[in-house]
């Protein structure tokens, strides 16, 4: 019989120390614990085996500040699960009820589409699991027991991007989805992104988004506009947070506002050229196919219902894409396409592994691949499916005209992308969105054929900028040159303002935060290198091949976990 101890903050999993930001080692073995304890769940089934790592309770009690919280629900009210076991063979979980402190009783559900941030002095742990169960058998008043089958949902708070980043409901979704279920569990404890964004509501902090995803590399920095929907000044004052919350160094050349006053009845987003682009007649697909599926309702509004690029591609089964049909009966020969979308946490995961097959070469890789053009760089990035490329159809066939860059998992973000469509005389307009398989999430799609409309663009520049320590960085951000801003730990953090402008009679105004750079990630990788593996990686489709082939790894554990549950019923 197994058992997993846990202790006041979730301290142990399968007897390790459930470590994130003081003990990276544990990271590897705590998502194995989680892959097998929570994919049963996923797909129904009430059985697993974990391993067992030894720990020592003084490494538990010396990390537990930075350890998981558990929270039991039931009938609309909350307690606090201490001394939690999990006994495989009866597939049952037992706990103590404590109280719910009140510094935890800030947390809510997530609220769609907006960011769920709090104040530091609301909680300690850095993240905490919320068990919603139908019902449990209360023993010696507080200690519960609870059947796995009891279990309707799990959330997984995490305080430091200030939301509910998973949140599964069990029982209802198929394996490839219960597959991905655990890998948002998985990347919550190994994420690795881009830095983070807050801005201030006049209470507090809030997440709102990643910038210059995939800048990687010196030669990959790029600028970034980040649309900041619903950012309005407090006081007369814009204030953000720019931070390190991940294993990378971070450097940031520029970080001003750009504030776009224009028409009530037109919405604006920035392209990534820079330029200001006006939509006031936006049209989604009449049709939006993948091997022969209709999605075109899928893709009609932003509600987070998403096309995952799921189904692969008949030309090639490591892609995916979506052929998008809208009307163009005036034959434009300029269009504006958005879309509401973000990368998936599974291309997070998958390049992860990635990075891991290059074990104790990786920093030589690293150092080689800073040596590499741009360009070079671009190429194999899209080659390998990773950023949404789009293509459209002519008479000479499909023709790819540019591509959406990456933009982190963790919030959906509104771009637009210009298009040249004069090579297509049609009365119907024929787009292909293509990437690697459940590399991206994309909820929302439409084009618009509109002429610009007159805007007033104003840019404004830090007033204040300061890092954790009270120290004067200003300077560092105000142009596009040689001076960083360089965040190089976790916990780093700069604070700015900006002073609003006065705000113009009739006219709508939108804000973007424009900033540029690059971010290198922190590995000390101690496997041997999988050389045959790392030479699959310069062929076109390489990385995504790979990327399937882990999913197919996924899919086979969830098929054997989904049989061994059947036998045993």
């Amino acid at each position: 019989m197994l058992v997993i101890y846990l202790n006041k903050y979730m301290n142990s999993f399968t007897n390790i120390a459930f470590i994130y930001k003081s003990v990276k080692k544990y990271q590897k073995h705590i998502a194995i614990a989680l892959i097998f304890a929570f994919l049963n769940l996923v797909i129904g089934c009430n059985y697993y085996r974990v391993n067992r790592v030894a720990t020592t309770p003084q490494t538990i009690h010396e990390n537990s500040s930075d350890l998981k919280y558990v929270v039991l629900h039931l009938n609309h009210k909350a307690w606090h699960l201490t001394n939690v076991s999990i006994v495989d063979s009866s597939m049952l979980m037992y706990g103590v009820l404590e109280e719910l402190p009140e510094n935890h009783q800030y947390y809510r559900e997530a609220q769609e589409g907006k960011p769920n941030r709090y104040k530091p002095s609301q909680g300690e742990a850095s993240y905490e699991a919320h068990f919603f169960v139908s019902q449990v058998e209360i023993t010696q008043n507080v200690l519960v027991k609870i059947s796995f089958k009891d279990i309707n949902r799990i959330d997984v708070y995490d305080k430091d991007i200030g939301a509910t980043t998973a949140s599964y409901v069990f029982g209802t979704v198929g394996v490839v989805a219960g597959v991905l279920a655990v890998i948002a569990i998985v990347v919550v404890l190994t994420k690795s992104s881009c830095p983070f964004i807050y801005t201030h509501n006049g209470t507090n902090f809030q997440f709102y988004g990643e910038l210059y995803g995939g800048a990687i590399y010196p030669s990959l920095e790029r600028h970034d506009y980040l649309y900041l929907n619903g950012v309005s000044p407090q006081g007369g004052i814009y204030t953000f947070q720019i931070t390190n919350e991940l294993l990378e160094k971070q450097y940031t050349n520029l970080a001003e506002l750009i504030v776009v006053d224009h028409p009530q009845n037109t919405q604006v987003l920035m392209d990534k050229y820079g330029s200001v682009q006006t939509i006031s007649q936006a049209q989604v697909p009449f049709s939006a196919k993948a091997n022969g599926k209709e999605y075109a309702s899928v893709l009609s509004q932003i509600d987070s219902n998403n096309f995952l690029f799921s189904e692969p591609s008949k030309e090639n089964k490591d892609m995916s894409h979506v052929d998008l049909s809208f009307k163009n009966p005036m034959h434009a020969k300029q269009a504006k396409l958005l879309i509401h979308a973000k990368n998936s946490l599974w291309l997070d995961y998958a390049y992860g592994e990635f990075n891991k097959q290059f074990g104790t070469y990786y920093s030589t890789f690293v150092e080689k691949q800073k040596k590499v053009s741009k360009a070079k760089n671009i190429q194999w990035a899209l080659e390998q499916g990773i950023p949404l490329q789009v293509q459209i159809q002519t008479k000479k066939g499909m023709i790819t005209k540019d591509y959406f860059e990456v933009m982190g998992p963790l919030a959906a973000r509104d771009v637009v992308l210009p298009l040249d469509i004069a090579a297509c005389t049609d009365d119907i307009l024929s787009i292909r969105l293509f990437c690697g398989t459940l590399f991206w999430e994309l909820d929302y799609v439409a084009i618009d054929f509109s002429e610009p409309s007159a805007v007033e663009v104003s840019y404004l520049k830090p007033t204040t900028a300061k890092d954790e320590t009270g120290q004067d960085i200003r300077a560092q951000l105000l142009e596009n040159d040689a001076n960083y801003l360089v965040q190089p730990k976790v916990g780093n953090k700069a604070t700015l303002s900006y002073t609003a402008l006065a705000t113009k009679p009739g006219l709508t105004r939108s804000v973007f935060m424009h900033s540029k750079g690059y971010y290198e990630y922190i590995r000390n990788f101690t496997n041997e290198p999988n050389y045959t593996q790392l030479i699959s990686f310069k062929q076109k489709g390489g990385f995504a091949k790979f990327s399937n082939q882990r999913l197919a790894e996924w899919q086979h554990k969830a098929n054997l976990f989904s049989l061994a549950l059947s036998q045993n019923q």
